[in-house]
């Protein structure tokens, strides 16, 4: 009788230990989806669009540059930290899932008006 029930334990407690560690490879698997993160990025001084900021995941090679319109897409999951980075601005870390509307910062006050100059130039 002893014997039996000792086997009967043991079964429960494999099946619980299965039933939560498939919860668990289930929640990582989602996790690991990678999506779409789209966005735009601007100067924070006159909110116009910056071209050629390079998107990468954090630890990875360049994968994504914003276009003329300063709208950019990569592939990440929403955990993964993104870095945006252009020479002329200060460099930024942010979320992949609150990376929807980036304001990048010029690196000295000499740089935005020189910055203006050009886009004003450009149109």
């Amino acid at each position: 009788m002893k014997s039996k029930l000792g086997i009967i334990l043991v079964l429960l407690c494999v099946v619980s230990f299965y039933i939560y560690d498939s919860k668990d490879i289930k929640k990582t698997k989602q996790q690991e989806k990678e999506v779409l993160i789209n966005g735009k990025i601007v100067n924070t001084a006159d909110n116009k669009p910056i071209e050629g900021v390079t998107i990468a995941i954090q630890g990875t090679n360049p994968k994504s540059l914003s276009n003329a319109n300063g709208e950019y897409a990569i592939m990440a999951r929403g955990d993964q930290e993104l870095v945006f980075k252009h020479p002329k601005y200060k460099s930024l870390v942010i979320v992949a899932k609150d990376a929807k509307a980036i304001k990048m910062e010029a690196t000295n006050p000499d740089d935005v008006k020189r910055l203006q100059e050009d886009f004003e130039k450009a149109k």
